[in-house]
């Protein structure tokens, strides 16, 4: 098949790495990849297994000079002949109007910024003073809702072109696009915004397993054992949970912060405050090198994060180095975190919960190592390339067979 792989980045996170490992293995099953991105600051990024065309701005909400910019796809779409199209995080709506017409269209829905302008399905103004989870569908309450919650800019002027333009998206999905969700939780989000359940299909997230066995987690006699955090440093991934835990601990550890962000100067000062401050290194961004030499010295993987997360590919990457995890029993994490066999599952926003949980598996390196075995042998056995693949590469066949909406609808 000739795929067009769309998306508004090449190289910014977690999904860009979902992108390019999805592009490298059907390229080797034979597939013709071509991505589409509308970022013109990097116009010449590569991406394993796939030609690259930017098309400025036009995955944006956003978009200058669109007519100019759709013709532009057009054109593309005439030269290339792609015969399926996958969409990841694309929210311009005419951008996605032309494709979903023109072409057997598959979106793989990476996090909920489909349906919350917010970007984290998560109410910040609560009675408890807690972030709860937000139960509403997108709608045109979202907007009175932000008011109350802060969940989503306030100002009608921001929020209404967002939710309208997502709303648009959402209503021509329903009907045209084969969805794909890398975990219940984000299949149940879409079935809540009023998806038919027959095209939402699951395919879990892989990660590529190291060379070699991995050493699993490390006790070293003469320092204290290495906790690793390795996310973006914002409000949503529960650092600030982590350093309260580290000041219940009975135990000294290393702790190890792999990841910035706009809350790092925040978590400095919390660390400080919490008097863990010795006890913690910030070490910033990691390359994949970096971090998987750091995961091949580390005791114990942590996730705690206070928003639900999508899938948290990182707790994953962790399992494929022997690691037992700890993480959030909320959002995808529960779809790989099993409980008592792999990691530990706590509450989120528990810091004492979290400190019980490190705790047990850093003062018995028995069960440390049994929970990394057996994470491992999951990432072998079931979350692995081939299995997404196949399950990926059968649901574009799928929406290639049935042909174009425009096709369809006639």
């Amino acid at each position: 098949m000739r795929i067009l792989h769309v998306n508004l980045n090449l190289v910014e996170g977690g999904l860009e790495r979902v992108m390019a490992l999805q592009c490298a293995g059907l390229a080797a099953r034979g597939h013709d990849n071509l991505v589409l991105h509308g970022r013109p600051e990097r116009p010449d990024c590569a991406v394993d297994g796939a030609r690259c065309a930017c098309v400025p701005w036009v995955t944006h909400v956003r978009c200058p000079d669109l007519g100019d910019r759709l013709a532009d796809v057009r054109e593309l779409l005439r030269r290339e002949r792609p015969d399926v199209a996958l969409l990841n995080h694309v929210f311009c709506p005419e951008l996605v109007d032309l494709l979903t017409r023109e072409l057997p269209c598959v979106r793989f829905v990476h996090d909920v910024e489909l349906v919350c302008c917010g970007r984290k399905m998560l109410n910040r103004r609560t009675p408890s003073g807690a972030p709860e989870p937000c139960l509403f569908p997108l709608g045109p309450l979202c907007q009175a809702r932000a008011y109350i919650h802060r969940c989503m800019p306030r100002d009608p002027r921001i929020g209404l072109p967002l939710i309208t333009a997502r709303w648009r998206i959402v209503r021509m999905h329903r009907s045209r696009t084969r969805m794909a969700a890398p975990s219940g939780y984000i299949r149940g989000v879409l079935l809540h915004n009023g998806f038919a359940p027959a095209r939402v299909q699951v395919i879990e997230h892989f990660v590529p397993t190291p060379h070699g066995e991995p050493s699993g987690p490390q006790f070293p006699a003469d320092a204290p054992p290495l906790v690793l955090f390795a996310a973006r440093v914002n409000k949503g991934k529960g650092l600030d949970v982590l350093l309260a835990a580290l000041a219940h601990l009975p135990r000294p550890v290393r702790l190890v912060v792999a990841g910035d962000g706009p809350d790092l100067p925040a978590m400095r000062e919390l660390a400080e405050r919490l008097g863990v401050a010795a006890s913690v290194e910030f070490a910033g961004w990691m390359d994949r090198m970096e971090l998987e030499a750091l995961r091949a010295r580390a005791a114990l993987a942590v996730v705690p994060s206070v928003c639900p997360e999508s899938f948290a590919l990182v707790g994953l990457e962790a399992m494929a180095h022997a690691l037992p995890v700890v993480g959030s029993d909320s959002g995808g994490i529960t779809q790989w975190l099993e409980h008592g066999v792999t990691g530990l599952l706590v509450p989120p926003r528990d810091a004492a919960a979290l400190a019980g949980a490190m705790d047990a598996i850093l003062a018995d390196q028995k069960l440390a190592r049994s929970m990394g075995r057996a994470g491992y042998a999951a990432v072998r056995g079931r979350f692995t390339p081939e299995r997404h693949l196949d399950a990926l590469e059968a649901l574009l066949a799928l929406a290639a067979s049935e042909g174009a909406y425009a096709g369809r609808a006639s």
